[in-house]
């Protein structure tokens, strides 16, 4: 049997796969649309050894009924895990993906604005299966997100109003699309790898 302290890196864990849901709060830079969006997703993924791959797909919130505008984004990511047993598991993966930045606000050419864009990006996670007796178990955990517009777009504007009974037209531009960088809570369960056999030992050091 295998002793499960202290934590160690797992010997050939075999093949997984997952379906999670994840959610959390992002911030964006390099841009002049709103500064922090609410964001949930899922994600689907496939594990062998110590490599990862999978597809992903996350909306944002649109709290601001005037403007609507919110952002929609998928892609795909590889990477490396390193399941520790009787410890959790730590992830990175590089991304790749598109997206889409959306609004209604009027004084974008009368109907709003939608610009799409390639990303480039980074997830890094950690997570804890609650079971390592059973093929199938739950896993919850956390990620830092990060993600790069590759293209983002400067979106031209007009607004009139009346001073004093004379008509005033302003006029600019507004960059949509930068850099995002969120947290996000994840939930969700995945099947596969070797079961674990409880030890006797399991609390003694080898």
């Amino acid at each position: 049997h295998e002793p499960i302290w202290p934590p160690r890196l797992v010997e050939s864990p075999g093949l997984y796969g997952g379906l999670e849901g994840y959610g959390g709060i992002l911030t964006l830079g390099g841009s002049d649309t709103r500064e922090a969006y609410a964001f949930i997703g899922g994600q689907l993924r496939f594990r062998y050894d110590y490599y990862e791959v999978g597809g992903w797909y996350e909306v944002s919130d649109h709290p601001d009924k005037q403007t609507n505008d919110d952002f929609r984004a998928f892609g795909g990511f590889l990477g490396a895990w390193l399941p520790y047993r009787g410890w959790v598991d730590f992830e990175i993966a590089a991304t790749v993906g598109a997206r889409n930045w959306q609004s209604t606000d009027t004084r974008y050419d009368g109907s709003g604005y939608d610009v799409s864009t390639p990303t480039l990006g980074l997830r890094l996670g950690v997570s804890d299966r609650t079971s390592s007796m059973a093929p199938m178990a739950g896993r919850i955990g956390g990620q830092i997100l990060f993600a790069y517009d590759l293209n983002p777009s400067d979106e031209s504007w007009e607004q009139t109003h009346e001073i004093e009974g004379e008509t005033i037209t302003d006029q600019g531009k507004t960059r949509v699309g930068g850099f995002t960088l969120g947290i996000a809570l994840v939930l969700g369960f995945d099947y596969g790898g070797k079961p674990v056999k409880s030890s006797p030992v399991a609390s003694e050091s080898p």
